[in-house]
């Protein structure tokens, strides 16, 4: 948690004014006890010992507030509005809520050990969402809906499962309950949601696959590249660089290697206000 507030802190004040900077993942209260415990251990302490899972959750659930309202006043949320990993951004206290362990519970076990915990993060928020990650979450998907203040539910099938626009019947779902809807689809994808439900209350974030051909070359930057030299060349089985040159435009010393198809290079600036001086020192 020091280290997520720090480099918050550290994001908010290097670009003040210019970029906003989204909430980090805090999790859901049974991820967070299952991170302590691992997943085993949980399962089998849910059967064990209920009421003490019952406490330790209610505790995490009081933390959890604290720890969203710290880094909420940290971006100066209620100047200029919250964001987090998902595509979305409130003009108040926004998050996308989760329980990715409740794959593995019933929805009995659901209704007790996690919708105290989802009903009193929605009071809380004011503009929360709910990341539904996979079919096995979708036991629990008519009592999520009905939690009042929920806004909306962002789908995920998972690895392996029909695409978004193939689960029509969970979106109508989801907006018959009066909630929104964010989904991950490709252009065909978005289209076919339309076509079969409209486009009010979804947010369709457009996925475009990248394919990656070949990998031309690799750069690294060094503050020294004789020393540089001596550390990579046995590393690649080298003994002297397979070509060396120095561009005067871009300040730059270089050392290339070639691994197969493949161009490794060393960089080293030439001059102290040089791009490659200013990144390592940036870092």
């Amino acid at each position: 948690w020091q280290r997520v507030y720090k480099l918050t802190d550290l994001a908010t004040r290097r670009w003040k004014g210019k970029a906003m900077v989204g909430l980090t993942d805090l999790g859901g209260n049974l991820d967070i006890l299952a991170s302590l415990r691992s997943s085993e251990k949980l399962l089998l302490d849910l059967s064990d010992s209920p009421d003490e899972v019952l406490r330790l959750s209610s505790e995490i659930t009081y933390l959890w507030m604290q720890y969203y309202d710290q880094l909420f006043d940290l971006t100066k949320g209620s100047k200029w509005g919250s964001s987090g990993w998902s595509p979305m951004w409130a003009p108040g206290k926004f998050y996308m809520l989760q329980s990715d362990f409740s794959y593995m519970i019933s929805p009995r076990m659901f209704k007790r050990y996690v919708m105290p915990d989802l009903t009193v993060c929605c009071d809380f928020l004011e503009y929360p969402f709910y990341h539904l990650d996979g079919v096995g979450q979708l036991n629990h998907l008519d009592q999520i809906l009905s939690i009042p203040n929920l806004r909306g539910i962002q789908w995920i099938p998972g690895a392996g499962q029909p695409e978004p626009e193939e689960w029509l019947d969970v979106l109508k779902k989801i907006r018959d309950a009066g909630k929104l809807c964010q989904v991950y689809v490709s252009r065909a994808g978005m289209e076919k949601i339309i076509a079969g439900l409209g486009w009010q209350g979804f947010l369709n974030a457009e996925v475009k696959k990248m394919k990656v051909n070949k990998i031309d070359h690799i750069c690294i930057a060094v503050k020294n590249l004789d020393e540089a030299r001596k550390v990579w060349e046995p590393i690649m089985g080298k003994t002297k660089a397979d070509d060396e040159y120095i561009d005067e435009p871009e300040k730059i010393r270089v050392a290339r290697y070639w691994v197969g198809e493949i161009g490794f290079e060393l960089m080293e600036s030439t001059t102290p206000d040089g791009d490659v001086a200013k990144f390592i020192e940036k870092r």
